[in-house]
Order: structure tokens, then sequence, then C-alpha cells
């Protein structure tokens, strides 16, 4: 080797130990470099795993601090203490915030509060964690009226016989229907699912026997009702009054004082109707044979408990009960009182907006002194009136709860009336509509129709409606204020839900034709299945149009259930 090519050979050498040097230096500072992010990655790894499972458990107590908090509303006081025990109970005080959205059913539960620190200090400061629940709860659905008045309700109503519009037109349209409850021993079958006490009324055989079974589905609370008072009206005085509280005697003479009809004085003085005496004749229509004295009755109303997720029966308002005995025949004075005209139930001054129930009774009635009243097993027949509920405040409501119990006996005339509430909260789920007995009468064919929104609504009666039209009658267009579906047992049944359904073109069923009654005794059920879009705006009414025919002697005793079916309490967000 030369020694030239020696000497190239030593630069080479030289050069390759003086770049691993290099070499070195430089992935020890690369790896300096990389260490500070990955212990930065680190502690958040950690951290972010602690901030997780500390955020879960700040959302699993407001979701329950929102649940427990909303049942209470509209008590917003009451609401909030209940949420903050809650969230106590899970360790958090401080850093809480409630909210009222939506109109007063709905509640939101915030709470914050910094994230643990284990190795995160060394890069950032502590972070902020904040999680809230948004609870709502579906009211009771408000059946039979929007307004303040529950039954064909007018001030003139004295004048107005059975309120054709047609024959006075100063009458003004009415729902063609009366609030009604039968005797306990009034046959079941007349069109009473829950007051009737027997199966087959008083046979002079006692009861709970082969010969008269009782009714499996006798209510001895009665029918219900919920006077709703917005907080625009608290402190306001409310009075309660019932059209033709008491149930009298009818008979077929022209002149009884007892009657409910007295065909010798105005209306049925031989205006209209000219016909020969009938129940269609008769203001409310009372019924009920001519040898005993009637039905007790009780109206009772009950202070707000504080929650309207339910409506509870815990305080009565001390002087806010008429009763009225059943003996009215030998007591002219009681039909002197409440025959045809309006009698007080009381007037109270709410303290607090919400539910104050009421409930109207013909058995099991026990006075606010403790008094029981033994029901009598000649109490058949039965009452029918008209309520309202009156306020120098607007915005009080009168309406039925759970169950409507009505009679309609206007002759060849379309009762139109409102059926129920469903608000958009419901959307999605189903609606169950129960009916007992419908179509009872003398002749015609009666056409039950369910309407949706929108009716405009508050009136005393509604005059336009959506029908409902299945999917498989041809709807192909989205929509929003109406039902996918409508199905209806139509043979009915002996029992509540029993039956097939099937679709049923724009929600309509025929009860009766000619001297056919098609549920006679039996139970007819409507399943509506709402869009998962379902929206109503500010008219949330559904209702029923109820066309009897021309010449049509309707004579129907009718029993309504509704309900929607789906969790009352939930989340929103």
């Amino acid at each position: 080797m030369s020694p030239r090519d020696r000497t190239r050979t030593r630069r080479r050498w030289s050069l390759k130990r003086r770049a691993g040097r290099d070499d070195g230096g430089y992935i020890l500072v690369l790896t300096t470099l990389m260490l500070i992010p990955l212990i930065a990655f680190t502690a958040f790894a950690v951290d972010l795993g602690a901030w997780y499972a500390q955020s879960s458990k700040m959302q699993r107590a407001v979701d329950n601090a929102a649940l427990a908090g909303v049942v209470w509303l509209p008590d917003q006081a009451t609401a909030t203490s209940a949420a903050t025990k809650v969230l106590q109970s899970n360790g958090y005080t401080g850093q809480i915030a409630v909210s009222f959205p939506s109109g007063g059913q709905q509640m939101k539960v915030s709470i914050t509060r910094d994230g643990a620190q284990y190795f995160s200090q060394l890069v950032t400061g502590k972070p902020s964690l904040t999680r809230s629940a948004t609870a709502e709860f579906n009211k009771p659905v408000p059946l039979g009226s929007p307004a303040n008045t529950a039954g064909n309700i007018i001030n003139n109503v004295a004048s107005c016989p059975q309120f054709q519009p047609t024959q006075n037109p100063g009458c003004g349209p009415q729902p063609m229907l009366w609030q009604a409850i039968q005797g306990p021993y009034e046959s079941h079958a007349n069109g009473d699912a829950y007051a009737t006490f027997c199966a087959t009324g008083d046979s002079g055989s006692g009861c709970g026997n082969a010969a008269n079974p009782t009714n499996d589905d006798y209510q001895p609370e009665g029918y219900e009702y919920v006077i709703d008072v917005p907080q625009s009206a608290v402190g306001s005085p409310i009075t309660v009054q019932i059209w033709d509280a008491i149930e009298t005697q009818r008979t077929t003479g022209t002149g009884s004082s007892g009657n409910d009809c007295n065909r010798a004085a105005a209306p049925f003085n031989g205006t209209w109707p000219t016909t020969s005496f009938s129940q269609q004749n008769c203001q409310t229509g009372d019924s009920g044979p001519t040898d005993r004295n009637g039905i007790p009755m009780q109206f009772q109303i009950w202070d707000n408990d504080g929650s309207d997720l339910t409506v509870n029966f815990d305080t009565a308002i001390s002087g806010c009960e008429l009763y009225i005995p059943r003996d009215t025949a030998a007591n002219p004075t009681a039909v002197s009182t409440y025959k045809n005209q309006w009698a007080n139930v009381c007037t109270f001054t709410p303290t607090k907006a919400g539910a104050y129930p009421m409930r109207v009774k013909s058995s099991n009635i026990v006075r606010p002194n403790g008094t029981v009243i033994p029901d009598s097993t000649s109490a058949t027949g039965w009452n029918a009136y008209s309520m309202r509920a009156t306020s120098g405040a607007s915005g009080v409501r009168l309406y039925s709860l759970t169950n409507l119990s009505i009679w309609t006996n206007t002759p060849g005339t379309t009762a139109r009336f409102y059926l129920a509430e469903i608000k958009p909260e419901h959307k999605g789920k189903k609606i169950v509509l129960d009916l007992f007995d419908p179509g009872d009468g003398q002749s015609g064919t009666y056409q039950l129709q369910v309407l949706a929104p929108p009716q405009t609504s508050p009136y005393n009666t509604p005059a336009v409606g959506s029908p409902i039209v299945p999917p498989s009658y041809g709807r192909t267009v989205p929509f929003t204020n109406v039902a996918d579906t409508c199905r209806a047992n139509t043979n009915g049944s002996n029992s509540r839900g029993g039956g097939t359904l099937t679709n049923v073109s724009n929600c309509q069923v025929t009860t009766r034709s000619g001297s056919t009654q098609y549920y006679q005794d039996k139970w007819l059920r409507f399943e509506i299945q709402l869009s998962a879009n379902y929206d109503c705006s500010t008219d949330c009414w559904w209702t029923i149009k109820y066309d009897f025919g021309a010449g049509s002697s309707p004579n129907d005793r009718t029993t309504w259930a509704l309900s929607v079916l789906g969790d009352p309490v939930h989340l929103v967000e």
C-alpha cells in the first residue's frame, strides 16, 4: 500500500469515528426531547382516566337528582330541595345549578367540579368538569275539556232545550254530552263500567252470587276530576259549581214537580221538542224508576299535594263538599235547590299552582266528619250533570282524570267533544282508548270517529279535526300532527283490552245500525300509534266526532278510559 493510500485509509476511519460520535450525541438529545411529550402523554393518560371516572360519577348524580326533583313540579322550591338532597347524599355541595325549562314540566340540574390531578399538573392547570341532566315528567292526560267546564255548559242553560243551536241559536254550540254516574245497583250493561257494584244490577237476590255477580271493574273511589290552577291564578278564589247535581226521579206524566223533565214548564212546555215523553226530552235526562228516591251524590274537592306527577287525594279542603242524600222524592227542598240550576260545591283560594282533585261518588260515601253513608240496594238509575270552575284569573281548567263517564241524549245530532290533550312529549308512544257500551239508542246509524289536532281549542265544541290515515291506506308524505296507525277491535270484547285489533280507516267505527248495537255490554278498544315526529304546537287536543244521524234517538251512556303507554318520568338530555 502506498503512503498515499495509507493516508486515505486513516482519514476514512477518522471520519467514521467522528460520525459515530456525532450520531450518539444526536440520539441522546432526540431521546431526551421525546421523553418530555411521552411523560406528558402518560400524565394525561392517567389523569384522563381519572377525569372520565369522575365525570361518570357526576353524571349519575345529576341524573338521579333531576329525576328525584322533577316529580315535585310545579313547586320549584321543593323540587330544588329534593334534587339538592340527592346530590348531597352523593358528596356534592356547592357549585350546583338548577333551572326549569319548557314551561315547568322539565328540570335541569348541573354540577361543576375541578378535575382531579396526579401528573398532568406538571404541564397544565386543573380542568373544570361540568355535568348536567334534564328530566321531564308527563302529567296525567287531561280528558274531556281544555277549558274550565265539563259537559254541556252555558249561562242561560235553563232556556236552551237540549242546547240545540238550530232550535235556539242564542244557546250557542255545545258538545251534546253530560257528565254522568250510575247508582251502585244499576245494571252494569247500561254503560257505567266503574260505578256499578253488581254486574246485573239489583235483581232482588242480593249481590255477589251466581244470580247477580259483582262487577270486577267496580271503583269505590267514583269518578275523579282535576281543577288545574296555573301560577297566575294562585291567590284568586275559585268557585266550583254543579249543574243539576241531584238525581231526580222521572215519570211519564206532564207536570211532576219532582221530575228532571217538567213538561208543564219551559223549556218543555210544548215548544221543542214536541214528541212524547222520553229521556231525550229531559234537560240532563236523569234516569231511574219511579218507585224509589234516587241515588246519593257526593262532590268533594281535595288540596294540592305538591306534586303533579300523580294526583293524590291526601287532604280534603275544609268546607268543599256538596252532599245530596238519596231521599229526594221526600225532600222537595233538595229538588228545588239543585234541579236544573247551578249549585255551589264551594269557593276556595289556591295557595299553589297545580292539580286540585275532585271526586264524584254515588256509593262508598264517607262524609268529612267520618259518617259512613250505607249503600242501598235500590239505589239504581243515574245522574247526569255539568261542572264549571270560575275564577277572576284566567287559565283555570277543569277536566276528567283517567276515566271519562258521559251520557249523550240529544236526538238527531252530532256530538263533538274533546277527548284528551296529547302533548309532543308523547311522540312515538301509543294511545290506548277504551270505551264501554257505546251505541245505546232507539234508532239510527251511529258513527264514532277519533280525530287528531288541530281543533282550534279552547272552545265549548271543537269544529274541526285531522283524520287519522294509516300508512296502509296510502299516506306517503311525512307529517307531524297526526298518528301513523289506528286499529280497533271492531267485534268488541267482554273484557277491557280483549279482542282482535285490525286497521280502521279514518279511525272511524260504527257502534249502532238500526236496531243492532254492536257493543252492548262490551268494550271497544282503539290503539293509535303516534309518529316519531308528532308535534301539535299550541293545540294538542284530540277529539271525538259522534254522528248519530238524522231521525236518531240516542241514549248513549258510555265510559271512556285513555292512557298513553310510556314512562311518565324520564331524562330528555
